[in-house]
């Protein structure tokens, strides 16, 4: 199967010659876990990246369809 994926924040300036715009295709197996976008693109778990799946926060061991868009982006805290 094959998902979209877009990075924001320092995750964008990690992957020379990334193009928003179009984001990235990834192809994975069938029910991949979110989390093996992660793996695919050396994201280790340390970095707090936060998963999003068609717009809606999921956990890493979320299913992923054919055709999603995940949505990679870091954490963020204060206050």
């Amino acid at each position: 199967m094959k998902v979209t994926v877009k990075l924001y924040g320092s995750f964008r300036a990690s992957k020379p010659g990334y193009d928003h715009e179009n984001g990235l295709t990834l192809e994975l197996p069938d029910n991949a876990p979110a989390g093996e976008v992660l793996a695919r693109l050396g994201i280790s778990k340390s970095r707090g990246a936060v998963l999003s799946v068609d717009y809606r926060i999921v956990r890493p061991d979320h299913p992923l369809k054919d055709g999603d868009l995940v949505k990679v982006m870091q954490l963020a805290g204060g206050g």
